[in-house]
């Protein structure tokens, strides 16, 4: 029987090449990912996936993200389950859990810059919320294009939506009221059907999917200037990260930093796609007047902080007053 003193150094070597190899797929650590989008949104396709992917090859493969989406929780109710340690990381909007808490929410009223974010205190104040609220913390945090309104024919004659029954959520019901039209609450996927059948005359919708929704089929108009802005968030239950090592909790920390402004490049290529396909597809530009047009923002971030403030209102007010006092509201 032949013992390891006689084998070559050629066999020793592959011995310990294939002992460490097996020590590192043992190594391996899969990370459980819910997302708020179907996979074949551009959430997903152009900033999840993209996420998913450096982060496996930073690590060498010492990280795995396992995705899955709103087919197993409501993109409306996925707080809990990561921050039960069900799921490892969640990739959602703020917009999402608004019934939960307001914090994610208000950063739509924020100048989309998140260097500005981070020398105000505004994401380290909202980490800590997160923290201590739901065990979570922030990966990323990153601004997304912001809403626009399609119509079926256009503004009124007085370049406002006077008369003109708008399909809209809580947040914009102000902003719909103030300019002259009705708001009739529903999703935004139920737009075209609305829209088609007559129950509405236009839809608040964000930028990036009107086409998407096939909306040009629909409507004849869609409004500018744009208004407002938006934010996706990547949060990780802090005991999961807790457990790595200091050099994959860097990765994942170094990874959601850089995601951001690929996000931000991503989406915003998407939205002018989006409304490229829109023209191409006969539907004009419809200008707000000239009194209107420089408030529309100042709308929006009103009808947000209403919405926001009905759930942690403590902490909402302390993030829009330090955002106001550093000249960080996107007004």
């Amino acid at each position: 029987m032949t013992n390891i003193r006689s084998r070559s150094p050629i066999v020793l070597m592959l011995t310990a090449a294939l002992m460490s190899v097996s020590s590192a797929a043992h190594a391996q650590t899969t990370l459980r990912l819910l997302s708020g989008w179907a996979a074949n949104n551009p959430f997903v396709t152009l900033v999840e996936a993209v996420f998913i992917k450096n982060v496996e090859a930073a690590s060498n493969g010492q990280l795995k993200i396992e995705r899955r989406g709103p087919e197993v929780a409501s993109p409306f109710e996925q707080l809990q389950p990561v921050s039960a340690g069900v799921f490892d990381i969640l990739y959602t909007t703020g917009a999402y859990h608004q019934g939960q808490t307001g914090v994610g929410n208000i950063f739509d009223t924020f100048k989309p810059d998140v260097e500005a974010w981070k020398a105000a205190g505004l994401l380290q104040q909202a980490d800590e919320y997160y923290r201590k609220r739901y065990a979570l913390s922030i990966l990323a945090l990153s601004p997304i294009p912001g809403t626009h309104f399609v119509l079926r024919e256009g503004l009124a004659p007085d370049g406002t939506l006077k008369g003109m029954k708008i399909r809209a959520n809580a947040a914009f019901e102000g902003m719909v009221r103030t300019l002259g039209g009705a708001p009739v609450n529903m999703s935004p996927a139920e737009s075209y059907s609305a829209m088609q059948k007559g129950v509405v005359d236009g839809a608040t919708v964000p930028v990036y999917v009107s086409a998407d929704f096939k909306l040009y089929e629909v409507g004849k108009a869609m409004t500018r200037p744009t208004f407002g802005s938006g934010n996706a968030q990547f949060m990780i239950n802090v005991r999961k990260l807790d457990s790595l090592s200091p050099e994959l909790k860097k990765i994942l920390v170094d990874e959601g930093s850089k995601i951001v402004p690929i996000a931000r490049e991503a989406l915003d290529r998407y939205s002018r796609d989006d409304e490229s396909r829109m023209k191409q597809n006969g539907v004009k530009v419809a200008e707000f007047n000239n009194t209107l047009a420089p408030k529309l923002n100042t709308m929006f971030n009103e009808g947000i902080l209403a919405t926001a403030s009905k759930s942690s209102p403590d902490e909402v007010k302390a993030l829009w007053e330090l955002a106001k006092a550093k000249n960080l509201l996107n007004q």
